[in-house]
This record gives structure tokens, C-alpha cells and sequence, in this order.
């Protein structure tokens, strides 16, 4: 019954590190939206704006590859540990040495998120207010 619940770990935490995968992945389609709108039509002082928007696109594809390799990680880590188990080896060292690697990698996109959104919060106060009464053609 124990190694049954060891390889369920894997399983309940790769839910959550989809859902990171998704959300990361839709914030960095808008950023790169932005960073082509933006070289379409250079200016001098969007130049440094999109510095910034090019480096949070680069942290935001450093943050999604720890996710999916995290990801790949819990799965091999569930299959290794049922094949452990189906020839009656213990799979519990395994499955939680890799559900530990698995989560420190979390870890890491997780802080390169955070500081991320640091700089996301730094290029917005350096960007021109818009009047939310003008209209917009």
C-alpha cells in the first residue's frame, strides 16, 4: 500500500505543474505579441522597452523549460516507479529522489517568474499612460 501512494505523488503534483505550463505559456504568446507589434514599427524610445519585453520573453522560455522538463520528470518518474514495483523492487528512493528534483525545478521557474514579474512591474511604471476616454482606432 505505501508504494502505491509514492507513485501517486508524481501523479497529484503533475496537475499543478500543467497548469503553471499553461498560464506561463499565455503570458509569454502576449509578450511576444507585444514584442512583434513593437519591432514593426521602431522607435527610438521604444527601444528600451523592448530590451525589457525581450528579456522577460527570454526568463519566461527559462522558466517553461524547468516546467516541462519537471513535468517529464514526474511522468518517467511515475512509469520508473511502477516498473520498480511490477518486479518487486522498491520504487519509493527513486520516485522520491526524482519527485525532489521535479520540485526543485519548480523552484527554479517559480523564482525566475518572481523576479520576471518584478521587471514587468518596473517596464510598466516606465510606460506612457494611456486616457481611458480617448478613443482607440
Amino acid at each position: 500500500m505505501e508504494s502505491f501512494a509514492v507513485l501517486l505523488q508524481p501523479l497529484i503534483l503533475i496537475s499543478g505543474v500543467g497548469l503553471l505550463i499553461m498560464s506561463t505559456a499565455a503570458r509569454l504568446s502576449e509578450i511576444e505579441m507585444r514584442i512583434r507589434i513593437a519591432s514593426a514599427r521602431p522607435e527610438p524610445k521604444a527601444l528600451e522597452r523592448l530590451r525589457r519585453r525581450l528579456l522577460c520573453a527570454t526568463r519566461f522560455r527559462i522558466a517553461l523549460m524547468a516546467l516541462y522538463c519537471a513535468a517529464v520528470i514526474l511522468a518517467a518518474s511515475s512509469v520508473g516507479g511502477g516498473l520498480l514495483l511490477a518486479f518487486d523492487m522498491r520504487p519509493a528512493p527513486y520516485v522520491m529522489a526524482s519527485t525532489c528534483l521535479a520540485a526543485f525545478l519548480v523552484l527554479l521557474a517559480a523564482a525566475t517568474l518572481l523576479s520576471e514579474s518584478r521587471l514587468s512591474l518596473e517596464t510598466l511604471e516606465q510606460e506612457p499612460r494611456r486616457d481611458p476616454e480617448a478613443k482607440q482606432d
